[in-house]
C-alpha cells in the first residue's frame, strides 16, 4: 500500500517536470530516474542563470539613447561647467588688475610719479620760480585757478584792493571839498566888500588844489598802495603763484611780466 502511494507521487513529479524543462532534458518515460538523477536535476534548475553576453553596438546605441530620455541633461559628473560671468570693468578696476599683474615694481613706479609731481604752493622755494616767465607761468596759474581755495584767497585779496580804493577816493573827495569851502569863501568875501577879484585868482585856486592832490597822492595813496601790493604779492607767492619776484626794484620787463600776471588773475575774478 504504501509503495503504491510512493510510485504515484513520483509519477506525478515526472508529469511536472515534463511539462517545465526543455526538450533537451525530458527523461524518456520508459526510463525511471534514479534518486541521484533526480537530485542532480534539481540542482541544476535551482543554480542561477548565467550573465549576460555583451551588448552588441546597435544595443549600446539603443542603451545610450534610452539614457539620454531618462537624463536629458547627462549625468551629474558629465555636466559642462558654466563660463564664468563676465562683468563690465571701471577704470580704476583696469589699473589696479595692471598694477597685480605688472607686478609691485610699477606700482612703487606709478606712485613714485605722482609724489614727484609737486603742488605749486611746494615749488615756490625753487630756483628761477620767482622769474619765470609768464609764458611757462601761464599752466601753473591754470593749475592754481582750479582750485576753490586759492579763488577765494583771491576774493579776499581784491576785497582789501576795493577798500583800500575807497578809503583813498573818500579823503580825495574830502580833500576837494574842503578846497572848494576855501575858494567859496573867498568869493563871498570879495563880493562883500565889493571888491573884484584878481584875474588870476581862479588859477591860482586851480593850482593850489592840484598841489594838496599832488601832496596827498606822495603822502598816502602812494604808501598805501606799495604797501598793500607788497602784502598781497607775499601773499600770492605763499600760495604758489610763480614769476611776481625780481627784487625791490623791478625793470621794465619785470613789471611787465608781474602785470601780465596780475591781469589774469583778476580777470579770473570776472567769470
Amino acid at each position: 500500500m504504501s509503495f503504491r502511494d510512493q510510485s504515484s507521487s513520483v509519477s506525478s513529479l515526472l508529469e511536472q517536470l515534463r511539462a517545465t524543462t526543455t526538450p533537451s532534458t525530458v527523461i524518456p518515460q520508459s526510463t525511471v530516474p534514479s534518486k541521484r538523477q533526480l537530485d542532480d536535476l534539481l540542482s541544476s534548475l535551482n543554480q542561477p542563470a548565467p550573465a549576460p553576453a555583451p551588448a552588441s553596438s546597435t544595443q549600446s546605441a539603443f542603451l545610450g539613447a534610452r539614457r539620454n530620455l531618462i537624463e536629458p541633461f547627462g549625468p551629474v559628473s558629465n555636466q559642462p561647467q558654466p563660463p564664468p560671468r563676465q562683468f563690465y570693468s571701471t577704470p580704476s578696476d583696469d589699473v589696479e588688475r595692471e598694477n597685480a599683474v605688472a607686478g609691485p615694481s610699477s606700482l612703487r613706479s606709478s606712485e613714485k610719479l605722482s609724489r614727484g609731481k609737486k603742488h605749486p604752493r611746494d615749488r615756490r622755494d625753487e630756483e628761477g620760480y620767482a622769474e619765470m616767465s609768464f609764458a611757462k607761468a601761464l599752466p601753473i596759474l591754470t593749475e592754481l585757478l582750479s582750485e576753490e581755495e586759492f579763488k577765494r584767497e583771491l576774493r579776499r585779496i581784491k576785497a582789501e584792493q576795493n577798500a583800500l580804493e575807497r578809503r583813498l577816493w573818500a579823503k580825495q573827495e574830502k580833500l576837494k571839498a574842503d578846497h572848494e569851502k576855501q575858494v567859496q569863501s573867498e568869493r563871498d568875501l570879495a563880493k562883500i566888500s565889493n571888491r573884484p577879484l584878481a584875474p588870476d585868482k581862479p588859477a591860482e585856486w586851480t593850482r593850489a588844489l592840484k598841489v594838496l592832490l599832488a601832496e596827498m597822492h606822495r603822502d598816502r595813496v602812494l604808501p598805501s598802495f606799495d604797501g598793500l601790493a607788497l602784502r598781497h604779492r607775499q601773499r600770492l607767492e605763499e600760495l604758489g603763484v610763480p614769476g611776481l619776484g625780481g627784487g625791490a626794484q623791478l625793470d621794465e620787463k619785470a613789471r611787465e611780466r608781474v602785470k601780465r600776471i596780475m591781469d589774469v588773475l583778476e580777470a579770473s575774478l570776472e567769470d
